[in-house]
């Protein structure tokens, strides 16, 4: 079971994610009615957000868990990969679509398997795929040419195991 270190302060405030989740790779999952996604060794990154009762903490703790009820397209996935790191804004926007979009532009992601997380909006997908580990700098750079006061990023890294 993986948890958030509890020195990790996340604010129960809503706000937009990015997890940052490390593949050995090797194997397909099956993610409900979108298919297989095969489980290539890099890194996947999921936007979301969470603007429910307990915000950004809440839902990243639950993200953080791997056993659980599978509800969203993300609790698929989390029993094959690990959570390297988070990335996080508290915000009263709702940004993950913005976030979806300057993960999509990054130079060196691919969309692994189309509508995943998306199955309620117009992103081709809100997860993607980069072989090597992503810059925080370079996505909020990204983030910034459409929308320059964009907050800083607050991250932090979960684990430091490698892949």
């Amino acid at each position: 079971m993986t948890t958030i270190p509890h020195h990790i302060c996340i604010p129960a405030a809503g706000g937009t994610y990015a997890l940052v989740l490390s593949c050995p790779g090797g194997g397909c999952v099956s993610i409900g009615k979108l298919g297989e996604l095969s489980l290539a060794r890099g890194f996947h990154i999921y936007a979301g957000s969470a603007f429910g009762p307990g915000g950004l903490r809440a839902r990243l703790a639950r993200h953080a868990l791997v056993d659980k009820k599978r509800h969203w397209h993300i609790d698929h996935l989390r029993p094959h990969v690990r959570l390297h790191a988070i990335w996080w804004v508290a915000d009263p926007l709702r940004r993950e679509h913005q976030w979806a979009a300057a993960l999509g532009d990054l130079r060196a992601t691919s969309i692994p398997l189309p509508r995943f997380g998306a199955s309620d909006c117009h992103c081709p997908a809100h997860l993607f795929f980069s072989e090597r580990e992503p810059s925080p700098g370079a996505f909020l750079r990204r983030l910034r040419v459409t929308d320059p006061p964009h907050p800083p990023l607050r991250r932090v890294f979960v684990s430091s195991a490698g892949l």
